[in-house]
């Protein structure tokens, strides 16, 4: 008999970090809640350089493996990538959502840490010898800020809001089988969208990981494949936003676990009535972890039921805002949360699109393009993303060969 997904018994404790320099100011909280493991990990760097913050979500899936391999690694990926050294923060966020990905399979001393993080899950799940990377996946959603920009890279369907005049602007993309770029990838690689799942297996089309549903060969026609058209790939969708610091209140990353829950503006509308009351950051993240939470499992349906992660970022109005330099008194250091259980000019090359990219209940645009300003339209849950018109650019290497 399969052992289900769920704990008779919820697991309640809430995990938090915070911290602040002369820029921002963070709480990170996280909870396993009734799933049988923790599968979701976060980062929350202030200090990636002098001018730079890095935010992360990733929330893992059949195993917290490459999640917890993500939150250590991705960092650092980041900051040895060549474009990204040359002031190609576009094309560096791509490249390295990318080579994490292949390092998962490729390198022998990157599977035995994945075997490490399998040792030490307290419920088994399936592995093969070649590598955890094969079965188990991740979500994954970026918020790099350098210079009053915001950078948004996602694969998957954990989010990134930006709440700006009350309003909160989606800027990720839910990477969904239905979505129909999605759905036509999926279907030109010899692959199906049963149930709304990638081949009935997976229900986001766009993760870390998951490389048995990332072969490069059709299994139908035999025609090769790149590594942005298989049945499921790493490829981001970009978001370049502007800081805009009269209008700009906080940022929010979550997984699905917040969200399924709380539409968007309720998100936003949560966080802002916490300022309101002059709650620290930590005290507002928590709370929204216990609201969700309910004290007896749900009969049926997702709500309430899955990990939840929500970090919080909000801007100060004192400090330089172009240099982060020396923390104020920061609380925690720096954090990549690791635990398995309770555990400049772009080189990308672009075009002019009509409309605005739009989220929908079945996760947005698909595209894998950049997008200024952010997506608009409802979101699952309720929706709640921005509205008004968005200008987009979508990238001309999207679904090419890298």
């Amino acid at each position: 008999m399969a052992q289900s997904p769920y704990l008779s018994q919820a697991v309640t404790k809430v995990d938090v970090d915070e911290g602040h320099n002369a820029r921002f100011s963070y709480a990170a909280a996280n909870c396993q809640g009734w799933r049988n493991t923790q599968e979701d990990t976060h980062i929350a760097k202030l200090n990636l350089d002098s001018t730079t913050s890095l935010f992360a979500v990733f929330d893992g899936h059949n195993g917290p493996e490459v999640a917890l391999f993500l939150a250590q690694n991705f960092a650092e990926y980041l900051e040895k990538c060549g474009p990204y050294r040359r002031g190609h923060i576009q094309r560096g966020l791509q490249e390295t959502f990318m080579e994490l990905d292949s390092a998962l399979l490729k390198s022998k001393c990157n599977s035995e840490k994945l075997l490490k993080y399998h040792r030490m899950c307290t419920v088994n799940h399936p592995v093969v010898a070649e590598s955890v990377a094969l079965l188990t996946g991740s979500t994954g959603v970026v918020l790099l800020v350098k210079n009053d920009i915001y950078y948004v890279a996602n694969v998957g369907d954990s989010r990134c809001l930006l709440a700006r005049d009350g309003r909160a602007i989606q800027l990720s993309v839910d990477h969904k089988p239905t979505v129909p770029e999605e759905r036509a990838r999926i279907e030109k690689a010899g692959g199906k969208v049963m149930d709304g799942r990638v081949n009935g297996v997976i229900d986001v089309s766009r993760a870390f990981g998951d490389h048995h549903l990332k072969a490069r060969t059709n299994e139908k026609t035999g025609a090769e494949l790149s590594e942005k058209e298989t049945l499921v790939v790493a490829w981001p969708h970009l978001t370049v936003e502007p800081a805009n610091a009269k209008k700009d209140a906080f940022l929010v990353l979550m997984c699905d676990g917040i969200w399924n829950a709380m539409d968007n503006q309720a998100v936003v509308a949560f966080v802002q009535r916490g300022l309101d009351a002059k709650w620290p950051l930590a005290k507002i993240a928590r709370r929204m972890i216990d609201k969700i939470r309910p004290e007896k499992m749900p009969p049926t349906g997702i709500v309430g039921k899955d990990n939840m992660t929500v970090v919080i970022i909000k801007p100060e109005s004192t400090g330089s805002s172009k240099s982060l330099h020396t923390p104020e008194s920061v609380k925690s250091k720096d954090s990549s949360s690791l635990k398995a259980k309770g555990a400049a000019k772009s080189a990308v090359s672009t075009t002019e699109s009509k409309g605005a990219l739009k989220g929908s209940s079945s996760g947005g645009a698909g595209g894998g393009g950049t997008s200024r300003k952010s997506p608009s339209g409802t979101n699952k849950g309720g929706g709640g993303g921005g509205s008004g018109k968005s200008k987009s650019i979508k990238s001309n290497d999207t679904g090419g060969k890298k």
